[in-house]
């Protein structure tokens, strides 16, 4: 996580202000959008340290400490952003900056639970910091089709910003508004998605696959709950919590138009999210990249190139999200009822556990 986020940072540093151009940022609001990314980037190293120890949390069945983390960071943010913002003035930088302090006081947290853990396979002592060979490529190749999957969706969502982009400011930031409410969403989906990698690691290791298929539907459901209840909630209500942002009643309206197109089609993505989360728990982190890289980002990417130029409507452009997400939805549930992974892998007498 160390290394890699350096990497990041410095890369990220680079390319700043190239990236900010190549999506049509506005000229006016240019200098203060580099200026957030590179605060930001420094935050990289918390960022991915907390993310590793919050993972090798959960590995071990322990999601409230990770959640209690968070917790804390967020009520931080919040405090840090009326301080830096409302109170010392530092705008845009201020945002940035209560970011990354939160980020690291996260870090921390997570590093010092696990040097106070009990258990000895999951104590963390900083001598101890190095690369096993054996290890990383084990890792990696678990993980960097995992990373290649969040990075094609990042991709293709920076072609759809730049098209946003380029129907101005008020339409930019009704996006933003948006997006403030759309990540409430986000960040149940996804964690109801880790839940069940790691559910289905945990039972594929001990060879119980009929509690992988029972948990996958399980999660389905799950996720078919909030994601009609934040649905209904966003529509009526999406208005009044924009106004928490934003009073400007142009931006409202553009966020409520991306609302309406988004929010009712929160469903078509449930099956993506817990589909992909147990294949890859199952040890098979290819098949969700390749699948995400056809149904989503392909998609994405050509709708933006070739329909969005002929019809450049903010509806048009945001049609994408639900359209990439039935279409890989659909892959998704074929492969899951008529593979032969699935036979090979779930279809198969459970291994008896001796109590």
């Amino acid at each position: 996580a160390i290394a890699s986020a350096l990497l990041v940072t410095v890369i990220g540093f680079g390319i700043s202000h190239a990236a900010m151009q190549a999506i049509g940022t506005p000229k006016e609001i240019m200098d203060l959008s580099v200026s957030y990314l590179h605060i930001f980037f420094l935050g990289t190293i918390s960022q991915l340290v907390y993310n590793m120890g919050s993972c090798i949390l959960r590995s071990m069945g322990d999601s409230k400490t990770p959640l209690f983390c968070l917790v804390i960071g967020t009520i931080c943010n919040i405090v840090l952003d009326v301080l830096f913002i409302a109170v010392l003035g530092w705008g845009v930088q201020g945002a940035a900056w209560a970011t990354v302090v939160c980020q690291t006081i996260t870090a921390v947290l997570v590093l010092y639970l696990l040097r106070k853990n009990p258990e000895p396979a999951f104590c963390f002592h900083f001598r101890d910091l190095s690369f096993d060979k054996d290890l990383l490529k084990a890792m990696l190749l678990l993980g960097i089709p995992s990373g290649l999957q969040g990075s094609m969706y990042n991709i293709a969502n920076t072609l759809i910003q730049g098209s946003i982009n380029s129907l101005g400011t008020t339409v930019i930031a009704g996006n933003a508004a948006f997006g403030k409410i759309d990540s409430m969403y986000w960040m149940v989906i996804n964690s109801l998605g880790v839940a069940i990698s790691i559910f289905a690691g945990q039972n594929y290791g001990a060879g119980q696959y009929r509690r992988i298929k029972q948990g996958t539907m399980v999660s389905l459901f799950m996720s078919f709950v909030p994601s009609i209840l934040m649905a209904v909630a966003f529509l009526r209500y999406g208005q009044q919590i924009m106004r928490l942002f934003t009073d400007d009643p142009d931006v409202i309206e553009a966020g409520m138009r991306i609302c309406r197109v988004v929010s009712p089609t929160y469903l078509t993505y449930v099956a993506i999210e817990i589909l992909s989360g147990t294949i890859r728990g199952c040890g098979n982190a290819v098949i969700p990249t390749v699948f995400t890289a056809v149904g989503v980002c392909v998609y994405r990417v050509l709708w933006v190139l070739f329909y969005f130029p002929k019809h450049p409507t903010l509806e048009v452009v945001m049609y994408c999200y639900p359209i990439s997400w039935i279409i890989t939805s659909i892959i998704f549930w074929i492969f899951w009822f008529f593979s032969s992974w699935k036979k090979k892998t779930l279809d198969r007498p459970d291994t008896p556990i001796d109590y």
